[in-house]
Order: structure tokens, then sequence, then C-alpha cells
């Protein structure tokens, strides 16, 4: 995953990382857009096409629309003194050099 950095609702441009911004989207179905990004360093001047998908529902709408069927993902909260784990395709470093 690139940095935490914040792009303001804009995407980092994929060649120089600067915020890319939106200049026009279309929607080609409920749950499935195109955007067209414009990169706003001059210096790299790229500009590109996104998609946006939606792909499921964390919380269920007041007002669903019955054409729409996204599934369901379900939550879960870690409890406030969970230890936390290294994710299973993280290799510490000294435990590499072992091996």
């Amino acid at each position: 995953m690139l940095g935490m950095k914040r792009y303001g609702g804009r995407v980092p441009c994929p060649h120089c990382g600067e915020a890319a911004k939106t200049r026009s989207s279309r929607g080609i179905s409920a749950t499935y857009r195109e955007t067209h990004l414009q990169c706003q360093n001059l210096e790299c001047g790229w500009t590109g096409v996104a998609s946006v998908i939606i792909e499921r529902t964390i919380v269920q709408s007041a007002n669903p629309n019955p054409r729409i069927a996204l599934p369901i993902t379900v939550t879960r909260r870690k409890a406030a003194n969970a230890p936390t784990s290294t994710p299973a395709n993280d290799i510490d470093v000294a435990t590499a050099e072992a091996m």
C-alpha cells in the first residue's frame, strides 16, 4: 500500500505520486463508474481513466434499491485490549535472516 498521505478526495498519480483531480466521470451502471483523472503536477502532466466499483455493503440502506444485490460484509470490531498480530505475508527481518 502506498503511504498514508491524504489527497482530499483525490487519488495519487501513478507516476509522480501527487494528487490527481477528477475532471469528469460517467456512470456505466448503478455500481460502476469511469472517472477521468488529471495529475495536478504540471511537470508530470499525466491524464488517465480510473474505475470506481461499488463491491459490497457495510451498512444496509434505509431505502434499498430492489434491483441492486450487493453482498453484505460482516464487520468485526477489535477489542481494545486485543493483541496486534503480524500478517502472514510479513516476515520479521531477524526471522528471515535466521532461515
